[in-house]
């Protein structure tokens, strides 16, 4: 092998590119190939070339002799390696310089028979690696969106957000970072998985209310207009607090349940509370306090009906719904108690609450980001109603209404990022990358969406 690349027959070898890899010196992939157990017999037994032998059968060495034989002062630096494969045949082109070019030369790997499965250089070790301990959450993966380059600004105008000054989002942004990497936070059993993208520079503006109403299904809408690929049925979304509790370890939630349970704890009631039902995790506060968005009479979990009755067929935190245009006092109601459940919380994002995922949830950017799910808090005062937010060490909320008797025709204002999750199915091809861990390293490929 003299040139930049090599063929190799592979008539009697089984390809998989699924299932292995092929490394050189334990650092560069060269190839991925199924028929691992028969190599490793085969170099048990000895079945190696070295400089010296004769072809066909000949002289042989074991993998440590192969190993450890020396390039004879030469230096061969592998720059790339790229493998392309067409049938039973695969090409391995080789991106390398070499210096002191004495005595350089190349012998084949081949089996008893004679039939050939890899070339290999001189003091280079090729090793045939299973690549399911390879592609891991936290790595990242070149997913190319084939949305529309920009999100229109009147999509984010008072009557959706509450807020009369957000800006047009660029699926490319000038600030920050943007959405240019992808990394995986889940990968399922049959080989699917959810990536998510970095955190966004630009900020998304919610208002009180209207905020509240229509928050997580403006947010899932940025997301699936600039970063699907709807022609190959992957529609994105914004991340969520489903996201967040599929990670969370057992240690996870039982902090989880420690938090909630705590805060209730030091509920002592007042003159705004009719009763505290911590076994239930719900408030209801009187008239005065009463007030709530007018979203919330259709979740799970919420009592406006005045009766105490508690929601159990609604929505979830997380669902979309069709847009409320309504802002102001429109925005919200009023019933005659309110009863509310609390599902506010917040959990440092580590490893003992959210295991390997924690790494890819945490802001990297020192400022927060939205979770398009909805949450309520009760205190003895008031319910609070609001997005939850992910920072570079919190899981968190954020307040855009309260049920208290003043004007709330303003609300809270709250703003920061978001970041895109997509999911892949099991079909969609993927080429593993050694390096995909690491922010310098070569990410994982992408080569078939279907």
């Amino acid at each position: 092998i003299q040139g930049s690349t090599c063929t190799i027959n592979l008539t009697n070898t089984k390809i998989d590119f699924t299932k292995y890899s092929l490394k050189v010196e334990k650092q560069a992939v060269m190839s991925e190939l199924q028929d691992f157990e028969n190599y490793m017999k085969q170099r048990e037994k000895g079945n190696m070339w070295l400089e010296g032998g004769k072809q066909g059968k000949g002289a042989k060495a074991t993998a440590e002799e192969l190993f450890n034989h020396s390039l004879k002062g030469n230096q061969l630096t592998i720059k790339s390696i790229t493998t392309s494969c067409e049938g039973n045949t695969c090409k391995i082109t080789i991106d390398k310089t070499y210096q002191n070019l004495v005595n350089l030369s190349y012998h084949n790997t081949t089996t008893e028979d004679g039939d050939e499965l890899i070339a290999v250089y001189p003091g280079i070790k090729f090793e045939l690696v299973p690549i399911e301990a390879g592609i891991k959450i936290g790595d990242y993966i070149d997913y190319q969106p084939e949305g529309p380059e920009t999100y229109e600004a009147d999509k984010l105008g008072p009557n959706y957000t509450g807020y009369d000054k957000n800006s047009a989002i660029d699926k490319s942004p000038r600030y920050l970072n943007g959405v240019r990497t992808w990394r995986i936070l889940k990968i399922y059993d049959d080989g699917s998985m959810d990536i998510i993208g970095e955190q966004h520079g630009q900020s998304v503006f919610f208002v009180g209310a209207t905020g509240y109403n229509n928050g997580v299904t403006i947010l899932n809408d940025i997301c699936e207009t600039l970063y699907s690929r709807k022609d190959d049925g992957i529609v994105a979304r914004s991340v969520n607090s489903d996201d967040f509790e599929s990670a969370l370890t057992d240690e996870g939630r039982k902090a989880r349940e420690t938090y909630i349970n705590t805060e209730l704890d030091r509920l002592k009631g007042s003159k705004y509370t009719m009763s505290i039902d911590k076994a239930n995790k719900t408030v209801t506060y009187v008239k005065n306090r009463s007030y709530y968005p007018n979203l919330y009479e259709k979740e799970n979990g919420s009592g406006t009906t005045g009766n105490g009755i508690i929601k159990k067929d609604g929505i979830g935190e997380s669902a979309k719904v069709e847009l409320d245009t309504s802002t102001g006092q429109d925005a919200y109601k009023q019933s005659e108690k309110l009863t509310a459940t609390f599902t506010h919380y917040l959990l440092p994002i580590d490893e003992t609450n959210f295991g390997e995922a924690s790494e890819v949830l945490k802001s990297k950017t020192y400022s927060y980001y939205w979770v398009a799910s909805r949450y309520v808090n009760c205190n003895d005062y008031c319910a609070q109603f609001g997005l939850r937010i992910a920072g570079e060490e919190d899981y968190w909320t954020s307040i855009l209404f309260e049920s208290d008797d003043y004007d709330n025709s303003d609300g809270y204002r709250a703003r920061t990022n978001f970041r895109p999750v997509v999911h892949l199915g099991s079909g969609v091809q993927v080429r593993k990358s050694g390096t995909a861990t690491g922010e310098e390293g070569k990410p994982l490929e992408i080569t078939s969406y279907k």
